[in-house]
C-alpha cells in the first residue's frame, strides 16, 4: 500500500530545520494537505514529531555533493512526483542557487 506522500500530486521538499521550515511545511499542509520532506541537519523543535513534516537529517546536507545525493535519492524515491525546492534561510538560498543546475529535474 502506498505511503500518504507517494499519493499526492507534489512534494514540498524545504531546507532547514528551523521555525521557517516548519511554517512554510504548515501553509503547504494548509492549503493542500500535503506533507513536506524538511531536510535537515539535525532534529529541532518545530519539526520534531510534526504530523505534516517527514524529516530526513544529514549532519551535511549544507554541502553541496551531500545536497545533490539527498536530492537525487528523493527523486529515485518518488520519481513520478513533482517536487517544490524550497529554502528556509538566506544562506539554503544561496546553496540552491549556486547550484541548481546540478539538481534533478522533477
Amino acid at each position: 500500500m502506498p505511503s500518504a506522500i507517494e499519493l499526492q500530486t507534489f512534494i514540498p521538499v524545504i531546507l532547514g530545520g528551523n521555525l521557517g521550515a516548519y511554517s512554510t511545511a504548515r501553509s503547504f499542509y494548509e492549503a493542500y494537505s500535503v506533507t513536506s520532506l524538511v531536510l535537515c541537519t539535525l532534529l529541532t523543535g518545530p519539526i520534531d514529531h510534526s504530523a505534516f513534516i517527514e524529516p530526513i537529517v544529514e549532519p551535511k546536507m549544507m554541502q553541496p555533493e551531500a545536497l545533490l545525493t539527498l536530492l537525487k535519492n528523493i527523486d529515485k524515491r518518488y520519481p513520478t512526483i513533482k517536487k517544490i525546492l524550497l529554502a528556509s534561510t538566506d544562506n539554503s538560498v544561496e546553496l540552491l542557487i549556486t547550484h541548481k543546475s546540478h539538481f534533478p529535474k522533477n
